[in-house]
């Protein structure tokens, strides 16, 4: 394709997003995340990824970008207690007490975060021990009902294949190959969580 011809596509659609926004002021000048690619957040284990995606992807869906969130790690119950206790500040241990033991004032701030969640262009997938093919065909369905702009999926390890393989370093390659090429499929992007090895953690610290 002539460079030219791009170019004046890009500035003539004006109405498509060229690029999305984590939300994250610095960070969003200095990572681009655009459709049919794929960002990796990387962390160890319990340093709080997962909160940080889902605070990312978050304000993608306020910005009125459809977000899908495959988490293989928690149920949908936990990923709503975590969303709500994101938007009412309420913590989780009393969001799981019986409903007469939260004050009216809780109450009223999780009913009216709920009316938000409702409101986002998000939907939640729980698929634990799913194979990556799997997913891939879930997100395809998901965007033929309606085009997705962004695939979350926590966390990267937890991933599997159809066609299992003695060399767990060839099969995460190939998990990552396939959700790469499922963005540029979809045009999306997608966001995969990834967990960094305790081996890693103990040589920093040494």
């Amino acid at each position: 394709t002539d460079a030219a011809e791009i170019i004046n596509r890009m500035v003539e659609n004006k109405t498509k997003v060229l690029y999305l926004h984590f939300g994250f002021g610095s960070l969003d000048t200095h990572v681009a995340m655009g459709p049919g690619s794929v960002t990796v957040v990387g962390a160890r284990p319990a340093v709080g990824k997962t909160t940080f995606v889902m605070n990312g992807l978050m304000n993608m869906a306020r910005a009125g970008h459809r977000v899908a969130f495959v988490s293989l790690e928690m149920k949908g119950e936990s990923i709503t207690q975590r969303l709500i206790r994101m938007l009412t500040g309420v913590p989780s241990h009393r969001l799981r007490l019986p409903g007469a033991a939260l004050r009216q004032d809780e109450v009223d701030k999780i009913a009216h975060a709920s009316g938000q969640i409702d409101a986002l262009p998000l939907v939640i997938g729980e698929q634990r021990n799913q194979t990556v093919e799997a997913i891939r065909r879930r997100v395809r369905q998901e965007h033929h009902r309606q085009p997705v702009d962004v695939l979350v999926v926590d966390f990267l390890q937890l991933v599997q294949t159809e066609k299992r393989v003695v060399n767990r370093n060839y099969e995460l390659e190939h998990i990552a190959y396939s959700l790469f090429n499922l963005a540029g499929e979809l045009d999306c992007h997608v966001l995969v969580a990834s967990q960094l090895s305790r081996e890693t953690e103990k040589r920093d610290n040494a």
